[in-house]
């Protein structure tokens, strides 16, 4: 019993490590990008165009359609984020399977509609 213990301690370090190491090189990149944006004058604000028709008007659809948003969002949104490559890998590591799991939800969950 005392060497799993002891297997178990040492993973929980080393995981812990690891996840620092990560959390780090994110914050240092982050950092690092928001400082750039801010000299380049980029603001963090996505504004619609005020010619084209309403949100509202955009949203409604000729007729009820599946909605696939929900199939692999947490990958989804790991893909989309501002986090760079190298941080997304272990990420990726942890999502997909996430989301596999929640497949079956989120396959029923489409068939809110959209």
């Amino acid at each position: 019993m005392r060497i799993r213990f002891v297997r178990t301690r040492h993973l929980i370090r080393v995981c812990a490590v690891i996840g620092l190491a990560i959390g780090l090189v994110w914050s240092a990149n982050l950092s690092a990008a928001l400082a750039a944006g801010a000299e380049a004058g980029e603001t963090q604000v996505r504004t619609v165009p005020s010619d084209g028709p309403a949100l509202s008007e955009m949203e409604r659809g000729p007729g009820w359609s599946y909605n696939s948003d929900y199939i692999f969002a947490i990958s989804r949104a790991v893909r989309d984020s501002a986090v760079p490559p190298a941080g997304k890998v272990p990420l990726f590591i942890l999502t997909i399977p996430l989301d596999t799991v929640f497949l079956p939800f989120s396959l029923l969950a489409g068939l809110l509609g959209s």
